[in-house]
């Protein structure tokens, strides 16, 4: 079965929906210790034809992790909950006003007592332990399946172990050590103890899988002919697993000689939280896997590349625009069939309500307003992406007038039929396809690489054209309306902090197979600038060589027209320190809205430095000749008077929370509990008594 069609096949996730249908009164999970399955698909029945066998694998992959709220449905997993809301909404880049975060989070409430949207990311309903019980019940019988060769047989245990320890990772990153499973484990209804796995056990566990997988897998599927099968897991993809794994088992959460919450709970004590000392050569183990890695990248002839960008002929051009860089960014974690992704997820049309262009996740924005999925970035995150030439910006109290005049875009010419000149980008491109950003074009076309809106036609040559679809997020414009954070409440404040955010959302305007009107957005669940930067991190803390990180980091600034780290910004290159600071803002920089930024606070226990200061976003004012606030939209009033585009504004920094209370933060005014950094098992769960331990802070 390929798995072009993974998604559009309901006997996939059918098959193995049935393998565990019949739920018992006693259960791990949803359905984990179910009964042998009964109705009309049995074991027998799946295993013993090859093709509904293949339909079963699909229906294990269907039950991966994507990171995108795509439904409100109690029969989909929540993290896919638009209510819910995502990790990234508890870090200092992005503010919620409306989700399960702002009211569970942001106020203090969570507890394990949770129930359903209650926490990011649900023990019992994520869709985990299914998974993980169909992997095993897949490896138990497949020997026996008639129809299927030996190779393909090796194939498809490597697939279903690596599904099984990518749905172990996921939910490790939230809670630390885990039960550990190796079997599908049919419930005959006596008693039955799974006791919590330790750190080192947990992580073990997820590396023998991989390790056992890699030899039986493809090395990609971007070669002519196999594209039908991309998102199938690879050698690739689960190499790069494996150097994930360990960074996350290295890191100071795990890897210390103190435990984050000070050690009298009975998870630390039994070391279900930490290894329960500092060990260097764990970061030896993740740079050793890191090397392997590019070692088979480069011996299997660079296959996977950084996507470059792309000099458009009718241009003329000789060099790279900044459109052209943030085609070539998008297009790294956008596009299907990008030299960059080691491995994505996907969901069918049928389970984001695409034909109610409600709850799809790119028909909600960008901007749309929607408060539940505004996912609003901080002017803190924003003010982490340099100029463009690499060179990073001063603090907002340093910033001069003639800095904050030209922190976004300058025009460099005025034309008297009603648009602007020639717009000039100031900064990282980066910044513009991940944020929002007032007086920038609304869309961006994948093709010719132009701005578009749904009001106008493309953007001409050189930015000269009279476009009425450029953003207007000032005091009264036409997308920020009159003071956008007090709004939230009445259905609007889609852009609460003065922005709103862009990634994943793109441009619907281009071929059909980029366009997101047309396809859904694929997650990217690892790519090769992530890998770059993983492996920097490795090299600084497994060798402390700030030489040799640079060669891995600074390919990822120059894929966007940054210049080299030391030549722009030499103070963050005197120390292996200063180097990993600036690197966790260039993985959020490169990476945002791809479930990093919080799992890095995590990882280096960062909370208490990072999140207990207000965060700030902007309000924008349009100038008028006299200087004066003009509290007026332009589109559809001053542009039908061919009145030029705005290009004077005011900006003034307001801190979060103090125009609508949703905006605050409990961590802002009574400090970080380290308990956050993992979360609570439900308690029920715990009260099964099989062998599940509460994390610290949680009981």
């Amino acid at each position: 079965m390929k798995l072009k069609n993974i998604f559009n096949i309901t006997l996939a996730a059918g098959l193995c929906l049935g393998m565990a249908s019949c739920v018992d009164d006693i259960k791990f999970g949803s359905a984990f210790l179910d009964k042998v399955p009964g109705g009309d698909i049995t074991a027998d029945t799946v295993f013993n034809n090859a093709e509904y066998t293949r339909y079963f694998l699909s229906g294990i992959y269907s039950r991966q992790y994507y990171g995108l709220p795509y439904s409100n449905s109690s029969s989909k997993p929540y993290p896919c909950d638009p209510y819910t809301g995502k990790n990234q909404l508890l870090t200092d880049c992005w503010q919620d006003y409306f989700s399960q975060v702002n009211n569970q989070y942001y106020k203090g409430g969570l507890n394990s007592g949770y129930g359903n949207r209650g926490c990011t990311f649900e023990y019992l309903r994520s869709n985990v332990w299914e998974a993980v019980r169909a992997g095993w019940q897949l490896i138990e019988h497949i020997d026996n399946v008639p129809g299927i060769d030996d190779t393909e047989k090796a194939r498809m245990k490597a697939e279903a172990k690596c599904l099984i320890a990518a749905r172990y990772f996921d939910t490790f990153r939230f809670y630390g050590g885990l039960p550990i499973v190796k079997s599908s484990f049919e419930f005959d209804g006596s008693n039955y103890t799974i006791p919590r796995g330790t750190v080192e056990e947990t992580v073990d566990f997820m590396v023998q899988l991989l390790d056992e997988a890699i030899p039986s897998l493809e090395w990609n599927y971007n070669a002519d002919g196999k594209l039908n099968d991309l998102g199938r897991w690879t050698q690739a993809g689960a190499m790069a697993l494996k150097c994930k794994v360990l960074q996350f088992a290295a890191s100071p959460i795990f890897n210390a000689d103190e435990p984050y919450d000070g050690g009298t709970h009975e998870a630390e004590q039994q070391k279900m939280v930490w290894y329960g000392n500092y060990d260097k050569t764990r970061w030896d183990r993740f740079y050793n896997a890191c090397k392997e890695f590019f070692d088979a990248i480069n011996n299997h002839g660079n296959d996977y590349y950084l996507e470059q960008a792309e000099i458009l002929e009718h241009r003329g051009a000789t060099t790279p625009s900044e459109r052209d860089y943030r085609v070539a960014f998008r297009k790294a974690y956008m596009h299907r069939e990008s030299h960059e992704i080691l491995h994505s997820t996907r969901v069918m049309n049928g389970y984001d309500a695409f034909k109610s262009q409600y709850y799809m996740w790119h028909m909600w924005g960008p901007g749309r307003k929607i408060n539940r999925l505004a996912y609003n970035p901080t002017l803190e995150y924003v003010m982490m992406f340099p100029w463009a030439d690499g060179t990073p910006l001063p603090k907002w109290e340093d910033m001069t007038d003639e800095q904050k005049a030209k922190m976004f875009l300058t025009e460099n010419s005025e034309k008297p039929d009603g648009g602007a000149g020639k717009t000039t980008y100031t900064r990282d491109p980066r910044l513009y396809e991940t944020v929002l950003i007032n007086g920038a074009d609304h869309a961006l076309n994948w093709d010719t690489h132009l701005g578009e809106g749904p009001n106008s036609t493309a953007l001409k040559e050189n930015g000269k054209d009279s476009r009425p679809d450029r953003l207007e997020t000032w005091i009264g414009g036409r997308d920020a309306g009159t003071d956008a954070e007090k709004e939230v409440n009445s259905g609007s404040g889609g852009f609460a902090t003065g922005f709103a955010n862009n990634k994943y959302y793109l441009s619907p305007y281009g071929s059909d197979a980029y366009r997101n009107d047309k396809v859904a957005p694929q997650w990217c669940y690892i790519r090769l600038a992530e890998m770059y930067l993983n492996y920097a991190e490795a090299i600084l803390q497994s060798k402390g060589d700030v030489s040799e990180a640079l060669k891995w980091i600074n390919p990822v600034r120059n894929r966007v027209g940054l210049k080299n780290l030391e030549v722009v910004n030499p103070t963050a290159v005197v120390s292996k320190e200063a180097l990993l600071e600036e690197l966790l803002n260039e993985r959020v920089r490169e990476l945002g809205f791809e479930d990093t930024r919080w799992f890095d606070i995590v990882r280096y226990k960062r909370g208490q430095e990072l999140l207990t200061k207000p965060l700030h976003g902007l309000r924008i004012y349009r100038l008028d000749a006299n200087g004066k606030h003009d509290n007026r939209q332009w589109f559809g009033e001053d542009q039908k008077k061919k009145v030029v585009y705005p290009t004077k504004f005011e900006y003034e920094r307001f801190e979060l929370g103090t125009a609508n209370a949703k905006g605050s933060r409990n961590w802002w005014t009574s400090g970080f509990d380290a308990k956050w950094y993992l979360q609570p098992f439900p308690r029920n769960e715990v009260n099964k008594g099989y062998g599940l331990v509460q994390n610290p802070g949680w009981e």
